[in-house]
């Protein structure tokens, strides 16, 4: 795991601009800092050492016949097994770095071997002799790669946008913000800036000063074969979870798992624990007990036996909180489960360096109340238009906030119309009242792979959306934060890919995680699967009516509104005079304007990065 940056340029102080991106992100690699620069080119890397702690792992690495330079962040899985295919065929390897087996098994079979590589992981290989940048993305976008073509004056690379930032003119993008408001992320490939993209998941690019950019898809979710089936097979799910558990336990640094009282992390740690016994297990608790899992995890680390962690944090600062919550997240992302996620990371990093994580159980295995809700919101496709409408215009008069929230789900015309209602976070106000200028439709990214609007899926949607631009984000960014690696084992491209075709993704096993607990009983009988798991929720209605109303209303005067002029002063004044007067259903909208508002300021200050 690692911070990674490049860039192309006329030469003149290519290098010390080059040298301002890598140091931007020393958070993500405190072990080690390299740069490596020739005709043009400079590439930069942060090093967080967990596989060959030596000198035989820095990077930027060079191939062995000299002709590729490879600056690489994550984890490559399946390194063995291509390492052993390099020794078969003559080849002798330095060290015994993933790194290197990637760089000299790029070497030999060229962009062919992206696709076979199991991992997450950002990459850039530069070939010296064709004078071409090779990226790519790992299958889900657990790693983040943002780039710019830099309006044509070269070309730049990086993690994070804040690296990437220091190269670019970093205008804000207007056009950006309604995804924003509805979705509380923003979709990639476009980010906050008008002249930086992400390289998509399961993407690759190749870029070159003679030929520019050209991306391709190398793998999509929306391409899993979808079976509907009512059985699985509980033995081969045990199976393949373990194996996803085994190749994610390649490590020469402490390794533990996160446990917190959900069905999830019990069953992670309980295969961890199962190959190394006593294995650290790492927990925070709250001083609030609405939200406070501590208890239960405590129990669920009894019945494994392991070296169990517990820190028990304060959330009462919660100025403080937001301050590093804004410095931490590289544009505006109003998942409030960023704080908590956070303040987990950097006390998890003083027990470990590496840490098992339950991510994208949910997605995988319909572990979200929403897919039931679809479920049943979408059977009312089937009455007569115009009954439905009418039901949807009475909703607003008899049930008041639920009731305009069913009414809008209601008078969409297909599921992915009624999935987007259900993702929408921003729902104080039609967006056209808040936004200046004009502004596209939300919709969900990579819909267009979809090949029936009527029969969608609603986790292939968030696999495609919700998992990579929230979820992974804010793992990513709140983990590297503190030089931590987290490891998905559920998001096992050959697990996920098996789980479709068994029936987990479409099936009824596939609602509410069903076959996850079924196995979790199998392993650990004693645990209470039927309990309600509380999750990182924050109390934002009462931090905004509270420690925050005066950053609240500083962030929504009209003086800081007009500073950039993307939002209507008199739409925002009546959403706050609202909620003041006890409308709490206003405080998530108001919680994405008060994110989007410190992060501007502190961008507009310069004290950003």
């Amino acid at each position: 795991m690692c911070g990674i940056a490049g860039l192309y340029g006329d030469g003149r102080h290519t290098a010390d601009r080059l040298a301002v991106m890598v140091d931007r992100q020393a958070h993500r690699g405190p072990d080690g800092r390299g740069v490596w620069c020739e005709g043009g080119l400079a590439l930069g890397h942060r090093r967080l050492a967990i596989i060959d702690l030596g000198p035989t792992g820095d990077q930027p690495m060079i191939s062995v016949d000299g002709r590729f330079v490879c600056v690489f962040n994550g984890e490559i899985y399946n390194y063995d097994e291509l390492g052993a295919t390099l020794k078969h065929s003559g080849i002798t390897l330095r060290g015994t770095s993933d790194t290197e087996v990637l760089l000299e098994s790029f070497r030999k079979r060229g962009r062919d071997l992206i696709p076979d590589l199991r991992g997450m992981f950002a990459v850039a290989i530069w070939d010296k002799e064709k004078r071409e940048l090779t990226l790519a993305r790992d299958h889900f976008g657990k790693k983040p790669l943002y780039y710019s073509t830099m309006r044509g004056a070269g070309f730049a690379f990086a993690s994070e946008l804040t690296a990437l930032s220091a190269v670019i003119d970093g205008n804000i993008d207007a056009s950006v913000m309604a995804d924003y408001l509805h979705f509380g992320y923003i979709p990639e490939p476009r980010t906050i800036y008008e002249d930086a993209q992400a390289l998509l998941p399961g993407s690759m690019a190749v870029w070159s000063p003679e030929t520019g950019l050209h991306i391709t898809k190398y793998w999509s979710a929306a391409k899993l074969n979808i079976v509907a089936s009512t059985s699985v097979d509980l033995d081969e799910l045990d199976e393949r979870i373990g194996v996803a558990i085994d190749r994610r336990l390649h490590s020469d640094v402490a390794l533990g798992s996160f446990l917190s009282g959900g069905v999830d992390s019990a069953l992670i740690a309980s295969y961890l624990t199962e190959r190394r016994p006593g294995a650290t297990t790492i927990t925070i608790g709250f001083d609030s007990l609405d939200w406070d899992e501590s208890p239960e995890a405590r129990v669920t680390a009894g019945m494994m036996d392991t070296t169990h962690v517990v820190e028990v944090v304060s959330m009462t600062d919660a100025e403080a909180l937001l301050d590093r919550y804004i410095e931490c997240y590289d544009q505006p992302f109003a998942d409030s489960s960023g704080i908590p996620t956070l303040v987990l990371a950097e006390v998890a990093r003083r027990h470990v360096t590496v840490a098992l994580g339950g991510d994208g159980a949910d997605e995988v295995f319909g572990g979200y109340d929403r897919y039931r809700w679809l479920s049943s919101a979408s059977r009312t496709l089937s009455v007569p238009n115009t009954l439905r409408m009418s039901c949807a215009a009475a909703l607003p008069v008899v049930g008041g906030h639920r009731g305009r929230r069913l009414s809008e789900i209601l008078k969409q015309s297909d599921r992915l119309g009624m999935y987007r209602e259900l993702m929408r976070v921003w729902h104080a106000t039609p967006l056209d009242t808040i936004i200046r200028g004009a502004h596209a439709k939300p919709e969900f990214f990579g819909i267009d792979d979809l090949s029936d609007r009527d029969a969608v899926c609603p986790q292939i949607i968030d696999l495609i959306n919700y998992l990579p631009f929230d979820i992974l984000v804010k793992l990513d960014l709140a983990t590297m934060r503190h030089g931590l690696e987290s490891r998905s084992p559920f998001l096992d491209v050959d697990l996920v890919t098996w789980s479709a075709a068994a029936g987990l993704i479409a099936g009824r096993r596939g609602h509410g995680k069903s076959a996850l607990k079924e196995l979790l009983a199998r392993r650990l009988p004693e645990y209470d699967s039927s309990r309600a798991k509380r999750g990182f929720s924050l109390p934002i209605a009462e931090w905004l009516a509270g420690p925050l109303m005066g950053r609240l209303l500083d962030a929504t005067s009209e003086e800081r509104l007009r500073r950039h002029g993307l939002f209507r002063e008199d739409t925002v004044q009546r959403i706050v005079a609202a909620f003041l007067s006890g409308m709490t259903s206003f405080a998530f909208p108001l919680w994405s304007l008060l994110v989007f508002q410190e992060w501007e300021q502190l961008r507009a200050s310069g004290r950003r990065p």
